[in-house]
C-alpha cells in the first residue's frame, strides 16, 4: 500500500470512528474535527478549526486551559496527558455534558501535535442515575411494605366497625354523619398507602375481581364530559341490569378512556359525536366506542395495533396507546376490532367474556373459621360474617386450626396473613375453602381459593365468600 492510500485509509477510519477525535498544536489550536466530535459538539469543523479548544469547554476548564497548557510544555508535569479521565465538554448552544477524555502527544517532523480522544457519557450517567434510583426506590419500598403492612391492620378494624357502627345508627342523625366521615377518613387513608406502595414497588399484576361494567362506564362518562368540546357531543347507552364481568376496574377504565381520547382527537376540528354503548351479547359483554371523526387510512388500519405505530402528527403521540389497549382486552381475555372509513368515522368493538356463578342463598348454616392473631381484626370480622348469617368460630394459631377441623366441618376458612403456610395443614384435615385476607395480593399460596385485600371493604368481601362457598 502506497502512502497516500493508507493516509488516505486513516483518515477515513478516523472520521468514521463514533468517538470524537481532535487534534490541536502545542498552543491548543484545534487542527482536525472528525465527524464524531461533530456530531457530539453540533459544531462543523470548519467552525472550530483555527479556533482555540477552549471553545469546547466550559468554566473553570476554559479559563484553566491556557495556563495548564504553558505549564505542561515548561516542565512536562503531567495531569491529563497519556492518562484520560472523566471531564465536562460544552456544545454549540452552550449545553454542557459529561465525557470521557483521553489525551496523548506524539511529534511529527519535529512538530508536537496533541490527540484527544472523547466519550459522550450523557446515556451512561442517565443510566447510572437510573440504577442509583432503582436502587433508592427498592430501599424506600422495603420500608413503605413495612410501614404499611402494620397501617393496615390498624385501619382494618376501623373500617369493619365503622360500617357495623353504620348499620346501627339513625340514617339521619349526626351519629350516622360522624360515623360516615370516620370511614371516609379510613378509606381515604388507605387510597394515600396505597398510592404510595405503587409508586414505591414494581407494579403488581393485575388484581382481578367481579365488577359492574356500568359503573365503570358512569365513571368514565363523568370524566369525559367535563373535558368535552362544545362543538363534540357524548352518546351513551347502557343497557341495565348487565351481568358482572371478572376484571381489574382500573384497567378498563384506562381502556374505555383512551379509546374515547382518540375519537375525540379526531372530532377536534370538525366536532361530531361519540357514542359508548354496551349490551349482554351472550356469552360475551359488548362495548362499542364509536365516533363520526375523520377515519383511519385504509392502509394504515392493519398497522394500529403495532407498538410505535401512531396516525397522529410526530410529537402528538407515542404510539402505545392502542398497543396496550390490545394487550389489556387480551390479558381479560377478550377480543378488540376495528372498523373505520375516512370522512365518515371509527368504531372499536370489545368482547369481555363473561364468568358466572350461581347466586348462593345465604341459609344461615355454612361454617366458617377464622385463624387471626389479631384479636381486634378477628372481633370486627367475625361481626361482620355474624350480620351475613354465617356461624362463626374463632382460633389464633394453626394449631387450634388443626384442631378444630379434625373436630368438625366447615365450609370455609378465613385466613389472617399473619398465620403463614397454613394453606397446606388446612387441606390435608378439610376440604374447606380458604380465604386470605393480605395487603400484599401479589404473593398468593398455591393453597389459597380467593383473596381479600386489606383493609376489607364489606361489598367486597361479601361478593368473595359467595362466590368462594359457590364453587364446585
Amino acid at each position: 500500500m502506497d502512502k497516500d492510500s493508507y493516509l488516505a485509509r486513516l483518515e477515513t477510519v478516523v472520521d468514521t470512528t463514533i468517538d470524537g477525535v481532535i487534534t490541536a498544536s502545542v498552543k491548543g489550536i484545534i487542527e482536525t474535527f472528525n465527524h464524531g466530535a461533530e456530531k457530539m459538539f453540533d459544531y462543523k469543523a470548519e467552525e472550530v478549526i483555527g479556533q482555540n479548544l477552549k471553545i469546547l469547554m466550559p468554566e473553570p476548564y476554559a479559563h484553566e486551559h491556557d495556563g495548564y497548557m504553558d505549564h505542561y510544555v515548561k516542565t512536562g508535569e503531567k495531569h491529563i496527558i497519556g492518562i484520560g479521565r472523566e471531564a465536562l465538554g460544552r456544545k454549540k448552544n452552550g449545553t454542557v455534558f459529561p465525557i470521557d477524555l483521553a489525551v496523548n502527544e506524539c511529534e511529527v517532523n519535529g512538530v508536537r501535535i496533541f490527540t484527544g480522544i472523547i466519550r459522550d457519557l450523557s446515556d451512561k450517567k442517565a443510566d447510572e442515575k437510573q440504577v442509583r434510583d432503582l436502587q433508592k426506590l427498592e430501599t424506600v419500598g422495603t420500608m413503605v411494605n413495612g410501614i404499611a403492612h402494620d397501617f393496615k391492620n390498624v385501619l382494618a378494624p376501623i373500617l369493619g366497625f365503622a360500617d357495623l357502627a353504620l348499620d346501627l345508627a339513625p340514617n339521619d342523625g349526626d351519629l350516622h354523619d360522624y360515623l360516615e366521615r370516620i370511614k371516609h377518613g379510613a378509606e381515604h387513608a388507605k387510597k394515600m398507602i396505597e398510592g404510595i406502595l405503587n409508586f414505591s414497588r414494581p407494579m403488581p399484576e393485575s388484581e382481578k375481581k367481579f365488577v359492574a361494567i356500568n359503573s365503570i362506564l358512569d365513571r368514565s362518562e363523568h370524566l369525559l364530559k367535563s373535558a368535552l368540546p362544545e362543538h363534540i357531543q357524548i352518546h351513551t347507552s347502557f343497557e341495565p341490569n348487565l351481568p358482572e364481568i371478572h376484571a381489574n376496574s382500573t384497567q378498563i377504565e384506562q381502556v374505555i378512556i383512551n379509546l374515547c381520547t382518540n375519537a375525540i382527537y379526531a372530532m377536534q376540528e370538525m366536532g361530531g359525536v361519540l357514542d359508548i354503548s354496551v349490551k349482554f351479547k351472550e356469552p360475551f359483554l359488548e362495548i362499542v366506542v364509536k365516533d363520526t371523526g375523520t377515519g383511519i387510512p385504509e392502509d394504515k388500519i392493519q398497522h394500529i395495533f403495532e407498538p410505535y405505530f401512531s396516525t397522529k402528527p410526530a410529537g402528538e403521540g407515542t404510539g402505545l396507546g392502542l398497543s396496550t389497549i390490545q394487550k389489556i382486552v387480551l390479558e381479560h381475555g377478550g377480543t378488540i376490532n376495528c372498523t373505520s372509513e375516512q370522512g365518515k368515522g371509527t368504531v372499536f368493538t370489545l368482547h369481555f367474556p363473561l364468568i358466572t356463578y350461581c347466586s348462593r342463598i345465604i341459609q344461615g348454616d355454612e361454617k366458617i373459621l377464622l385463624v387471626f392473631e389479631d384479636s381486634s381484626l378477628a372481633q370486627a370480622v367475625e361481626e361482620l360474617l355474624k350480620k351475613f348469617g354465617y356461624i362463626v368460630s374463632i382460633v389464633t394459631n394453626e394449631d387450634e386450626a388443626v384442631t378444630r377441623l379434625k373436630a368438625s366441618k366447615y365450609d370455609l376458612v378465613v385466613v389472617d396473613d399473619f398465620i403463614k403456610n397454613i394453606g397446606g395443614k388446612i387441606h390435608a384435615f378439610s376440604p374447606a375453602k380458604i380465604v386470605l385476607l393480605t395487603e400484599n395480593p401479589e404473593k398468593i399460596p398455591q393453597s389459597v381459593n380467593a383473596v381479600v385485600k386489606k383493609p376489607l371493604q364489606e361489598e367486597e368481601f361479601k361478593s368473595t365468600l359467595i362466590k368462594v362457598l359457590s364453587l364446585a
